[in-house]
């Protein structure tokens, strides 16, 4: 008699890895299994090339990369071995999708995205660039101290004050939001869309949360000066109380 344990434990289900077995095929690659991969080189548009199980091969998706993996250079990156889970499997095209996002690989799961749901409308004074796709957008990250220095510098000296400022020990203390990955799509870079973006990795900028993506883990951010500079973004953003320039639009009968 073979007897076969069983788990329901969702952190047992979640740590564990996929091992290689013989005739082990494309088909039998299933979508959240964690592998071990190692990452062989970056493509031009940010995604990583990584290869898994001896044999198999898979993409890594500039958008599903921790911000310490996207500020790294490809030098540094090449045979790092990394746990990493399937997103999807193209049996058809031969493509395998896989996320390194911390709360994926993890617990299979975007753990503290509530918490950056409440933040929509929140101006971000200091968020630092660390990836520029010219067809899709800009990835950011919030900035430290270090990178806020530098942005000081590149002002003249001159110290930048903002309501965040007094979050500063806090965000050094505990680097979570930091590694949480912002998005800025192309539409959401220039009031002109006809301004050519200039841009450059390591820049800190002002943002504004817009969005929170909670199927994809990302929170949207715009950098438009006419967004960052509005009272109100939303509904959310009006309170009682408070007065407001409104424009008279028309008269109903």
């Amino acid at each position: 008699t073979i007897i076969i344990q069983l788990s329901a434990k969702q952190k047992t289900i979640s740590m564990a890895v996929t091992k290689e077995y013989p005739n082990m095929s494309l088909e039998n690659l299933l979508p959240g299994s964690l592998v071990s991969v190692s990452i062989q080189s970056r493509s031009k548009n940010g995604s990583l090339i990584v290869n898994f199980l001896t044999f198999f091969r898979g993409v890594v998706d500039w958008t599903h990369q921790p911000a310490k993996i996207l500020e790294s250079s490809e030098e540094d990156l090449q045979k790092r071995k990394v746990k990493a889970r399937i997103l999807y499997v193209d049996s058809a095209s031969k493509h395998v999708g896989l996320t390194l996002k911390p709360g994926l690989v993890s617990s299979l799961s975007f753990a503290g995205m509530n918490e950056w749901t409440s933040q929509v409308g929140n101006v971000l004074a200091d968020t630092k660039i660390v990836h520029i796709d010219p067809n899709s957008g800009i990835g950011l990250v919030i900035a430290n101290n270090s990178d806020k220095k530098k942005k000081n510098e590149s002002n003249g000296g001159v110290e930048e004050k903002s309501d965040d400022d007094g979050d500063d020990e806090d965000s050094e203390k505990n680097p979570k939001g930091r590694n949480q990955l912002l998005y800025a799509h192309t539409s959401r870079l220039h009031d002109d869309p006809a301004k050519p973006s200039n841009f450059k990795l390591g820049q800190v900028v002002t943002s504004r949360i817009v969005a929170v993506s909670h199927v994809d883990g990302l929170v949207h951010v715009t950098l438009k000066p006419s967004m960052i500079q509005k009272q109100v973004l939303s509904l959310g953003d009006l309170k009682c109380g408070h007065m407001y320039t409104a424009k008279v639009l028309g008269f109903e009968d």
